[in-house]
């Protein structure tokens, strides 16, 4: 994944020197594929898994991932488009006490917004929009060797948890801020950012003392991010 966007890199920017500016049409739908790079991390407050030590840590860092999928160009007026798409995203954290990761997989879809003024041979990309993600998958593996599959849950009784299996939300939503820089070619490259608003956390009710009723568990993320334009 790093030398593929390590080549995409390096062909933008040869790209960029050498290619001759070609007309670009505005008018119509665009197809867009893409891949990148997540640099993700989770905000962990409060938050009851069953697993020791009975939460995850609060303590958390920067876990690596992938996104590949595409997104639809659609023009609304000069410079400004409508660019919604389906993706497939690798998320979670690295965590301490105990040592391990959450690892994290989403189908993605985006509803972004583009204003893309002239700038050189290109366009300038300035992104903003909400998504909606759906979790497939929810997997915890510590370095101690112990691993656990979530279940998916809104609500659960703590009664009920006791001796199963983790507990997360499925849903997920936020929004996307990115910027960039697409060549005349169709090749782009843009830095995005996530914010995550939803609470992942599966409400925990019935608990010892009221405790983890209020937990939290939210999603955030930087990228890298290239695609071309048909």
């Amino acid at each position: 994944m790093k030398r593929l966007l390590i080549c995409l890199a390096a062909g933008f920017f040869i790209t960029n020197g050498q290619a001759q500016t070609k007309q670009r049409d505005d008018n119509s739908i665009h197809f867009i594929p893409r891949i990148g790079m997540n640099f993700s991390n989770l905000t962990v407050d409060d938050y009851y898994t069953g697993l020791p030590p009975a939460y995850l840590s609060e303590n958390t860092k920067i876990k690596t991932g992938f996104l590949v999928g595409v997104e639809v160009e659609t023009p609304l007026a000069p410079s400004l488009f409508f660019q919604p798409g389906l993706l497939f995203s690798t998320k979670g954290a690295a965590m301490k006490k105990p040592d391990g990761k959450l690892k994290l997989s989403y189908l993605e879809i985006p509803l972004n917004f583009y204003y893309k003024p002239e700038l050189g041979d290109g366009r300038l990309l300035m992104g903003f929009g909400p998504y909606a993600a759906f979790c497939t998958g929810a997997k915890a593996s510590y370095d101690n060797g112990q691993n656990e599959t979530f279940q998916f849950a809104n609500k659960k009784d703590y009664a009920d948890i006791l001796l199963s299996k983790p507990y997360m939300r499925r849903s997920d939503f936020g929004v996307n801020i990115s910027a960039g820089y697409e060549h005349a070619s169709g090749l782009m490259l843009e830095l995005r950012a996530q914010l995550g608003l939803a609470n992942n956390a599966t409400q925990i009710n019935s608990a010892p003392l009221n405790a983890w009723e209020n937990g939290k568990l939210k999603s955030t993320l930087f990228g890298l991010v290239a695609g071309y334009r048909f």
